[in-house]
C-alpha cells in the first residue's frame, strides 16, 4: 500500500467525501411551527430525501473505493473506472444537495405557518460536496504521466516489446502439405 500514489484530485475528493459523510449526520434543517414551543431539527440524511441521500452515499462510497484501489493496485484499470464513477456521482450529489437546499423540505409537516431554516452545517455540507466534485473532476483530467510508477510500467512494457521474436523455420525444415499440387 503506497499512500504516495494519491494525487491532488484524489486527496481533494477524499477530504470532501469524509467531511460530507460526517456532516450528513448533523442537523441541517430547523423547523419552527407556531404551535410548537421547541423547533424540530432534521439531519442531512433524513432531510434530503431518499434519492439525494442515496446519491450522496454512493458518491462517498465511490470516492473511498477509488482511493483504496489507487493505493493498493498497480494496474490502472480499476482506479480509472472508479474515478469516472467518483466524478459523475459527486457532481450528481452536488446538484441534488443544491436543489434540496433551494427547495427546502417541509419535513412532513403542513407548510401552513411552518418555517424551515437552514443550519450553518447545511452550507458546510454543500461546500464539502463541492470539494468532492472538484476533486472527482480533477481525477478525470490527471493522467499521471510523470509518476515513478508510470515510468516503471512504461519501461517494463518496452523491455517486453524488445524481446527477440522466435526463430523462423527454414523452407527445407517445413513439412510439405499433402494437398499441395506438384508442378
Amino acid at each position: 500500500m503506497k499512500l504516495s500514489r494519491l494525487r491532488a484530485g484524489e486527496r481533494l475528493a477524499l477530504a470532501g467525501a469524509v467531511a460530507l459523510a460526517v456532516l450528513l449526520f448533523a442537523d441541517w434543517f430547523f423547523l419552527s411551527t407556531p404551535d410548537a414551543r421547541l423547533g424540530a431539527h432534521e439531519t442531512g440524511i433524513r432531510g434530503l430525501g431518499w434519492f439525494a441521500a442515496f446519491l450522496c452515499i454512493a458518491a462517498i462510497l465511490a470516492t473511498f473505493a477509488h482511493a483504496f484501489t489507487t493505493v493498493t493496485h498497480d494496474a490502472p484499470a480499476w482506479p480509472i473506472v472508479l474515478g469516472v464513477f467518483t466524478a459523475v456521482l459527486s457532481v450528481l450529489a452536488l446538484v441534488a444537495i443544491i436543489v434540496r437546499l433551494i427547495f427546502q423540505p417541509t419535513l412532513g409537516v403542513d407548510a401552513g405557518g411552518a418555517d424551515v431554516d437552514l443550519e450553518p452545517v447545511a452550507y458546510l455540507a454543500l461546500l464539502a460536496s463541492l470539494v468532492q466534485a472538484a476533486g472527482g473532476l480533477r481525477i478525470m483530467g490527471d493522467e499521471r504521466t510523470d509518476a515513478p510508477e508510470s515510468h516503471a510500467q512504461t519501461e517494463d512494457v518496452l523491455r517486453n516489446a524488445m524481446r527477440k521474436p522466435p526463430p523462423r523455420e527454414s523452407a527445407a525444415a517445413r513439412p510439405s502439405r499433402p494437398d499441395a499440387l506438384a508442378d
